[in-house]
């Protein structure tokens, strides 16, 4: 039976979002799985020589690398960085739906089968195309997120995100989230009061919720789902109480209904921001960057970060409270995880800004989330700048769990993965460059495809959006 799978993401919002790779020699835009394969070499550790008797000797030949790449595959080019890459598994191990977007905002959808193949589809953004114009010309459109949510009436339906905003802070913007097709399920027009407020702007405001007249603002929000049933997550802002009562309530929203209504429990999970005695508020984000995966009946398990820790909790199939929201910190303040689901098991992958460790756990999807611990790995050659980031990660047909990561610092970004066994622990010995020297990564994918392989699809700076398959030896 198939079903959708979430391999992301999205980053969030990553500015520095998404990076690819190279082309094969044959037809690289009509997406064909190039035959000729190429070996990127990973760095290994000295290997110790024997004595030689006579200086004649020679030294003993490098092994071979872990993993072979084969010939990279162009997916398509002119892909916008600050919308990254989102890839769905719209058939598991088959086939996976690659969202993007490109020039002002058009929304894009590739899918790519477990042989290689790439199909280019015009996406079913008609609502968002005709009704959802920019209100300004001076306005920038920056789409988020473009998320394959599945075929529906013969059309690729999507879930697009997106913030038109003044170059000049201030001046107002329009945020939308929800199914690219219909009137979003999440909009505001507003954007400005919360950017950084003083005490008394906030006394202000009205003290109460958006249909009782109030002030309330939405932050950051993204779309997931299926073609037939899609929901968003949203961060909340308004003033939390009136009186002398001058906090800021952020709440992190779940719903799937376009327009004003809500669904009931909409909300997550809540925090409050109190002015200082200088009448600012501290510089906060709560509840960014979501990710969510359908677990069948088991419903929907959800991830954000949210000031320097990693919040999960678990909604019902019908998006229903499930329990409360588990609240988790790591050594420093996390990166955008990737969750994924099999056989009932949880997975989750993480990074921390600015640092090269990779945090992971699994759970059964009918448990509390577990917190991600530091997964120990071999590494003869990590990063010695930068960090690593764009964390992905997907089950492979044989349990073992290929992940894949962003390592180093600009312009010398690179697409690396690892293999780690059924109790996320390294089972590659080694981490193996998947993107070529000369591309410069900015966002990465993996897939496991029926076949065994490893579908990473990469985005680089200058635009390509590529893929490749990666067979391993471990």
């Amino acid at each position: 039976m198939s079903r959708a799978r979430s391999v992301c993401l999205v980053l969030s919002a990553a500015a520095a979002a998404a990076s690819l790779l190279g082309c094969p020699k044959s037809e690289p835009e009509s997406g064909g799985s190039a035959s000729a394969s190429a070996a990127f070499p990973m760095p290994s550790a000295p290997t110790a020589m024997a004595s030689a008797p006579s200086a004649s000797a020679s030294a003993a030949p490098a092994p071979p690398p872990p993993c072979t790449a084969e010939a990279a595959f162009v997916i398509d080019k002119g892909a916008r960085a600050d919308t990254g890459l989102t890839v769905t598994e719209l058939t598991n191990g088959k086939l996976a739906g690659v969202g993007y977007a490109v020039g002002e905002g058009i929304p894009r959808v590739a899918t790519v089968d477990d042989t290689g193949k790439v199909t280019k589809l015009e996406p079913d953004w008609s609502h968002v195309r005709d009704a959802e114009q920019k209100k300004d010309p001076k306005m920038v459109r920056h789409v988020y997120r473009v998320t394959a949510l599945g075929m529906k009436n013969g059309k690729m339906r999507v879930g697009m995100d997106l913030l038109d905003a003044f170059p000049e802070k201030g001046q107002g913007s329009y945020l939308r989230c929800g199914p690219a097709d219909v009137e979003p399920v999440i909009a505001d027009e507003g954007g400005a009061q919360f950017d950084a407020p003083t005490e008394d702007q906030v006394a202000a405001l009205a003290a109460a919720s958006d249909t009782e007249g109030g002030t309330v603002d939405f932050r950051d929000c993204r779309t997931f789902g299926g073609a037939d049933k899609a929901f968003v997550l949203a961060t909340q802002v308004k003033r939390e109480g009136p009186g002398d009562d001058h906090n800021l309530l952020y709440q992190w929203i779940i719903d799937e209904i376009p327009g004003k209504g809500l669904l009931k429990d909409f909300v997550i999970d809540k925090r409050v921001a109190k002015p200082g005695k200088d009448g600012t508020y501290p510089k906060v984000e709560h509840f960014i960057t979501p990710v969510a995966i359908p677990m069948g009946d088991l419903g929907v398990m959800i991830t954000a970060r949210d000031s320097g820790n990693l919040v999960f909790v678990k909604r019902t199939a019908k998006l229903e409270k499930a329990g409360d929201a588990v609240a988790m910190s790591l050594g420093a303040s996390p990166g955008m995880p990737a969750l994924n689901i099999e056989n009932g098991q949880v997975y989750v992958a993480t990074t921390e800004f600015q640092k090269t460790d990779l945090y992971g756990v699994l759970f059964p999807a009918t448990d509390k989330p577990a917190k991600p611990q530091k997964i120990g790995i071999t590494d003869p050659n990590p990063p010695t700048e930068g960090a690593r980031d764009s964390a992905s990660l997907d089950v492979l047909p044989d349990g073992n769990i290929a992940v894949g990561f962003v390592d180093g610092k600009a312009p010398q970004r690179h697409a690396r993965l690892t293999v780690l066994d059924k109790d996320m622990k390294q089972k590659l010995q080694g981490v193996f460059d998947v993107s070529p020297p000369e591309v410069n990564v900015v966002e990465m994918r993996v897939v496991g495809a029926s076949s065994g392989k490893v579908l990473v699809t990469t985005l680089a700076t200058d635009g390509t959006l590529s893929g490749t398959f990666v067979s391993c030896k471990y």
